[in-house]
């Protein structure tokens, strides 16, 4: 028996990636699977492609809503009927301020987006759908790029109120990323595959390490047939 009627998912690379994902596996338990991920996507297109999305397949009660916020820093734009992030090199996601710079990017406006979406879609969706909403990258005040975002204002308590717990932690401590040989949750850094451009070990999660989120993190209940699945998928990256 499925766990979901229709699963609709959002996010960046986390959602949809080379290899499968949270929302892959959580998919794996609904009748109908939608997932809207977007590899260096950012909030931008997440917020617009969840409005897009509720206006061709106008959500119901029965429908799953699952969202997974991305950095606050990511510009989006839409061209020829279709959204697209602004390109930029893993060295310039490492040095924000030359990125801000180059890209004519105000990191106060950014911030301010990521905090309206969020907030908008934690009003909007509850009414809607069973919303899910979560994220592996640190929104709290310590994290804030300048003083100049109001982080006294209405729109500040409603996103501390209404986000999840999972908002204020990294993300190698939620997914639980380890470079043990003997971890089960995870292929080892040897074994993973490479960044081209780096030649680092992709550090994106891994299908055990989306399953090990889903349940501890999440708290969601995988069936053993997915769990068969997910080790599967795993395996598929080892051998690649």
């Amino acid at each position: 028996m499925s766990t979901y009627k229709r699963l609709f998912t959002f996010g960046c690379s986390f959602t949809s990636y080379t290899w499968k994902t949270w929302a892959d596996i959580l998919g794996q338990q609904a009748e109908e699977f939608y997932n809207f991920g977007q590899i260096g996507g950012g909030n931008e297109q997440i917020f617009f492609k969840i409005i897009e999305a509720n206006k061709k397949y106008k959500f119901t009660k029965n429908d799953t809503v699952a969202v997974c916020w991305t950095y606050y820093y990511r510009k989006d734009i839409y061209q020829i009927n279709k959204w697209k992030p602004i390109s930029r090199t893993l060295k310039e996601e490492w040095n924000l301020g030359s990125w801000f710079k180059n890209q004519n990017i105000n990191p106060d406006e950014q911030y301010l987006k990521t905090l309206s979406y969020i907030s908008a879609c934690n009003l909007m969706l509850p009414s809607l759908c069973n919303y899910l909403s979560f994220s592996t990258i640190d929104y709290s005040e310590k994290s804030n790029p300048s003083k100049n975002v109001p982080w006294e204002s209405n729109l500040q308590k409603i996103f501390q109120q209404e986000s999840t717990q999972y908002d204020n932690k990294n993300y190698e401590d939620v997914f639980q990323i380890s470079s043990d040989l003997d971890c089960e949750r995870r292929i080892s850094a040897d074994l993973r595959p490479h960044d081209d451009a780096t030649g680092h070990p992709d550090d994106h999660p891994t299908p055990l390490e989306h399953a090990y989120f889903v349940e501890n993190v999440l708290g969601i209940h995988l069936d053993e047939q997915t769990k068969a699945k997910i080790h599967e998928w795993e395996k598929e990256i080892a051998t690649t």
